[in-house]
């Protein structure tokens, strides 16, 4: 891919307060996105029970690879690649605030949102297409306190709390187009050994490369991956306590106590 980004940060001084203001913007031109899921052929072999005109005697997986009896193929078809574009942007606002000479608050607020390619979607149970969600309430405020309480800066107390939140990773957007069960996107054949019904592990064996053409492979069930429509932005609540002091002989002690809480984690659903 191709990244554009332009950033920049302001700092202003103006009695006891730091100010600080920024942006950053990037926009990435995803050349080429591939998925090639099994496309060279997979075979699984295990052991097998005794099979009249096939299998004599009961064998194991070594056994089964000499006589080229697999008991599962999975072969990938189609379009495994695709191109897109995807930009997100954050802005943040800041303000260190000094009311005495022994205390340091700080105040912030961050915004950040992605903005994904327009991809309708047509999800197995979902009534009507829809396009990748957007989730645009991501404001996460921030605040801390130092404080020195004996002003002899040789003891900080520290406090801090902040909402952070996290970018989706951007390969979903492309990996939910190119599996999408289509007749141009990625398709998957998993066949298993089940004689006398299904030979197609056996028979794509014998074919030439083991690979097994799809005009060969007939009609299949394909994997469908799809977003969900009411996705939200990972985040997470951050809640720090702490104290610093400075020992004689240039030694020091800390003790810290650090919580955090993840929400709206991202995963996969097997549904079958």
């Amino acid at each position: 891919n191709d990244r554009y980004q332009v950033l920049d940060t302001l700092t202003l001084l103006r009695g006891n307060h730091q100010m600080k203001a920024g942006v950053d913007f990037n926009y990435l031109d995803h050349k080429r996105q591939a998925l090639p899921l099994h496309f060279g052929g997979r075979y699984l072999f295990g052991s097998l029970p005794a099979i009249p005109g096939l299998v004599p005697v009961p064998v194991n997986g070594i056994q089964a690879v000499a006589l080229g009896i697999p008991v599962a193929y999975i072969q990938g078809y189609g379009n495994s690649s695709v191109s897109y574009g995807y930009s997100d942007v954050s802005l943040f606002a800041q303000d260190d605030w000094r009311p005495t000479g022994n205390l340091v608050v700080k105040f912030g607020v961050r915004y950040q949102n992605q903005f994904w390619p327009d991809i309708a979607k047509s999800t197995p149970g979902v009534p009507e297409a829809y396009s990748f969600p957007r989730d645009s309430n991501n404001v996460a405020p921030r605040v801390a306190v130092s404080w020195d309480p004996t002003g002899s800066k040789q003891t900080s107390l520290l406090a801090a709390y902040g909402v952070y939140y996290d970018n989706t990773i951007t390969s979903i957007a492309g990996i939910f187009d190119i599996v999408d069960g289509s007749s141009t996107g990625v398709r998957t054949l998993a066949a298993r050994f089940s004689p006398p019904q299904s030979l197609v592990p056996v028979i794509a064996w014998r074919s030439p490369g083991h690979i097994l053409s799809e005009s060969a492979a007939g009609s299949f069930p394909s994997l469908v991956a799809s977003v969900d429509p009411d996705l939200e932005t990972p985040y997470a609540h951050h809640f720090s306590l702490g104290v610093d002091r400075q020992l004689p002989g240039r030694v020091g002690v800390t003790a810290n106590y650090v919580y955090a809480r993840g929400f709206n984690q991202l995963g996969t659903i097997d549904y079958n």
